[in-house]
């Protein structure tokens, strides 16, 4: 009497390809069934003194490249391939020559005819807690049983993601050029230290007078701090009880994370800003600054308001981001562990201000790279969302 084939257990994605929608279901099996693993001891670094260029050397976590070295013997030159650090379980798909730092990273290839991007992916769909600090992929994380397709569709899978991760790759490199040329503009476009012209100007302004000398104080209705002391919270209440840590990137960022209070409170420790208002982070973080834009917001004593009166907001705001600026507030701190700027050191900060309708000019030309940079910016979150989305559709649920 003839045995029954084996059968294997299947899953099915809730989305495939037009080609594959007839074809059989994914196989479940071991991670190991899909990879092949390999020590890294052929492949550390030797001297771990870095340089500025030559053979990167890699690990898999958020800082991917520490450094590069010189080194011209034991680089990982058969590649593509995904670096996997054993206690972490962090991951990095890796296209070009390496070497690697530590002995805790394993290197992953494709078995058979497998294919290493569609590992990589699947590999991110995984759900794995690392509770305890030892070495995971041979003991359990290769364990892990994965949906597994033919060769082919994997191959289809991975095309596509690759294609989003260029695209993904490119927005973040526009986006990247874009803060470098608004970063050597700011520089050229406003004085330096010793300094009372810029640089650089625009041509209807290049025979105009210099720049005139004056404090953050002479530009400014009212310089001040928030609330020194705790507010009584209220988690239903309508106003955010910002700190510095709420001002990022040219931006006021408000989310769950921020403390409510009542409008009662809020109007009992009201301040005098406006639209033409500037806040700055002066407490720990310093020097982040964002326009107020009438969000409905309580100040701490880690903010500080300039509220401008005899010169354009926008440019003022430009203003105190350039390195000269900065480097004022930096030598007004005081504090040994936490470091803080007072008001007094903001108040008595020198710049130099140009006639009205120059300022309207640099300002509104930062304003356009930056409003290029936001769309950017939404389309790469636009881009990760897809990718996310399309995850969890091509691939079953693990």
């Amino acid at each position: 009497m003839m045995k029954n084939k084996k059968e294997h257990k299947t899953a099915l994605p809730e989305l495939r390809f037009p080609e594959f929608r007839d074809s059989e279901g994914w196989i479940l099996s071991p991670l190991s069934q899909l990879l092949d693993y390999e020590r890294p001891d052929s492949y550390i670094v030797s001297d771990t003194n870095y340089c500025n260029d030559g053979t990167p050397v890699l690990t898999a976590n958020k800082s991917f490249i520490l450094g590069y070295t010189k080194e011209d013997y034991g680089i990982c030159n058969n590649i593509p391939v995904v670096i996997f650090d054993d206690f972490t379980v962090d991951k990095k798909y890796v296209d070009f020559p390496f070497k690697v730092k530590s002995s805790a990273i394993k290197i992953l290839r494709p078995k058979k005819d497998n294919n290493l991007r569609f590992a990589f992916e699947l590999m991110n769909c995984i759900k794995f807690e690392t509770a305890e600090h030892k070495r995971y992929y041979i003991s359990s994380y290769q364990t892990q049983t994965v949906p597994i397709p033919q060769p082919n569709e994997q191959n289809k899978i991975a095309n596509c993601f690759s294609s989003l991760d260029d695209l993904i790759s490119a927005v973040t490199d526009k986006i990247e050029a874009l803060k470098e040329h608004k970063k050597g503009l700011m520089q050229r476009l406003f004085p330096t230290e010793g300094s009372a012209v810029p640089t650089l100007r625009f041509p209807e302004f290049q025979s105009a007078p210099e720049w005139e000398e004056t404090t953050l104080s002479g530009v400014c209705d009212k310089i001040g701090d928030g609330l020194h002391g705790t507010p009584e919270y209220d988690e239903n209440g309508e106003y955010y009880f910002v700190n510095g840590n709420n001002i990022k990137e040219g931006k006021l960022t408000l989310n769950g994370g921020t403390k409510m209070v009542s409008e009662y409170i809020a109007n009992q420790n009201e301040k005098q800003i406006s639209h033409k208002t500037v806040l700055m982070s002066i407490n720990g973080t310093i020097g982040n600054v964002a326009l107020y834009n009438y969000e409905k917001i309580m100040l701490s004593k880690s903010v500080a308001y300039l509220t401008v009166d005899t010169a354009n907001e926008c440019f003022v705001f430009y203003y105190l981001q350039t390195k000269t600026v900065q480097q004022q507030f930096c030598n007004s701190l005081t504090g040994s562990t936490i470091k803080n700027l007072g008001l007094e050191g903001i108040r008595n900060t020198l710049i130099y201000i140009p006639s009205p309708e120059e300022q309207k000019k640099i300002a509104d030309c930062l304003t356009t790279i930056d409003n290029l940079i936001i769309a950017q910016s939404d389309r790469l979150k636009q881009l990760k969302a897809h990718k996310k989305g399309l995850m969890q559709r091509l691939f079953p649920k693990i």
